[in-house]
């Protein structure tokens, strides 16, 4: 049976139960349509002129109203449906769109967390210990290990960085910057200086490893004061020739001179021979030096890459992740921790080759950080040396007053020392 022919039967009051129900169900169906479709106004409840009271009856005139009523609510269901649809949509780009964005670049905010002793945990965010890893190897004075970050959404943020301990004097660094999708930059482009490579006398001219440095130059200027004669000096008949920034002793003793007392000064000192990790830290605690950055040999031929670590730092403590051991320079929490742990040097190897590995593994960060830095693909030949021969150190960055430096450049194992103003 065709449904027009349903339509007659409910006119009539001929149909089953079962069917009049059905049909008032698709009467319904149609209401929400008529009120969309038919304003109050335009609906029209009267009979049409055309057709007279006795060729429609009041019963099919109901009929006739309640389709077009059921019609415009079906309408105005799916006005309703199709605006809510619109407006999740807006919210969803507005709140979903930008964190989505965010999983294609490097992100700063990813949370690490580490275990701590009795199974409480540390949060740390990513760039946090990102950064904390790449000063501590690349800038003597310049260690970064606390950030404040601040979500923009679609792969950009904005942070500021400075260091959580400093010295009595000191006043606090605090740099600012932004990440746009990969890419860093410091408002103070002085934040990440890079460091001199003649900062320290090993660093020039490929000096060889089994030998002092004063011994060096002893056979550099026989072999050249023949040769080059323009390399002396009129004035006081000595050989000049291309130091470190601090030059040996005598330059250094000069430097001295001009020094104020009772300031701080940041010295990097040169030693002549290299030295063992353990003769670094005695040297440190003869001279009471606190916690200081060492420079490590990383390559059996010489090179002029600076890199080094702090004997102390001031990075969360906590159990280290299985894959870079005390890459945080000491374990455990409370009583257990010594504030010691990096002056043993089998600590301290773990430590370094943790803070190599661990650059080497987040390219996404080293990548971004090539402006400041082009070394990731050093990190391999550092590994390797230190693996073979343990810790070796050149020299060491410390802060001092002339009065200590005085003691400083009087000790037999200094070559020199290149002094800046702190």
């Amino acid at each position: 049976m065709k449904y027009k022919e349903l339509i007659e039967l409910y006119k009539s009051g001929r149909l089953s139960e079962e069917e009049r129900k059905k049909i008032e169900e698709d009467i319904e169906k149609q209401e929400a349509i008529s009120e969309y479709l038919y304003p109050d106004e335009e609906i029209n409840e009267k009979i049409p002129e055309n057709e007279s009271e006795g060729n429609i009856s009041e019963k099919e005139n109901e009929f006739m109203r309640m389709i077009r009523k059921s019609i415009r609510k079906t309408f105005i269901k799916m006005g309703m449906v199709v605006t809510a649809v619109i407006l999740v949509g807006i919210v969803l780009m507005m709140t979903i769109l930008p964190k989505v964005v965010d999983l294609f670049y490097y992100n700063p905010k990813e949370e690490k967390n580490y275990s701590l002793e009795g199974g409480a945990v540390v949060h740390r965010e990513r760039f946090e210990l990102d950064l904390s890893v790449y000063t501590e190897l690349i800038e003597p004075f310049g260690y970064l290990d606390s950030t404040n970050v601040v979500s923009e959404g679609y792969g950009n943020y904005s942070f500021n960085v400075y260091p959580s301990t400093r010295m009595v004097e000191e006043a606090k660094k605090e740099y600012a910057g932004n990440i746009r999708k990969g890419r860093i930059t410091f408002y103070d482009p002085l934040a990440l200086e890079r460091l001199s490579d003649n900062m320290f006398e090993w660093q020039i001219n490929h000096n060889s490893y089994n030998e002092s440095l004063t011994k060096q130059l002893e056979k550099f200027q026989f072999e050249h004061i023949k040769i080059e004669e323009s390399l002396i000096d009129e004035e006081t008949g000595e050989l000049r020739l291309e130091t470190s920034y601090g030059g040996d002793r005598n330059d250094t003793k000069e430097s001295i001179k001009e020094l104020s007392d009772g300031r701080l000064y940041r010295a990097y000192i040169t030693f002549d021979n290299i030295r063992t990790y353990k003769e670094a830290i005695d040297f440190e605690t003869k001279y009471e030096l606190g916690h200081s950055w060492v420079g490590i040999v990383n390559d059996r031929d010489g090179n002029n890459d600076i890199m080094g670590m702090n004997t102390g730092i001031g990075a969360t403590r906590g159990k280290s992740p299985a894959k870079y051991p005390y890459i945080f320079g000491y374990e455990g929490t409370g009583e257990g921790v010594t504030f010691k742990e990096l002056k043993n040097e089998e600590n301290a190897k773990k430590h370094y080759i943790s803070l190599l590995n661990y650059l080497k593994d987040n390219s996404s960060f080293t990548d971004m950080m090539d402006s400041y830095m082009d070394r990731k693909t050093k990190l391999d030949r550092a590994l390797a040396y230190v693996n073979e021969h343990g810790l070796k150190v050149y020299g060491m960055a410390v802060k001092a007053e002339k009065k200590d430096l005085l003691k400083l450049i009087e000790d037999e194992r200094v070559f020199g020392i290149g002094i800046e103003e702190n």
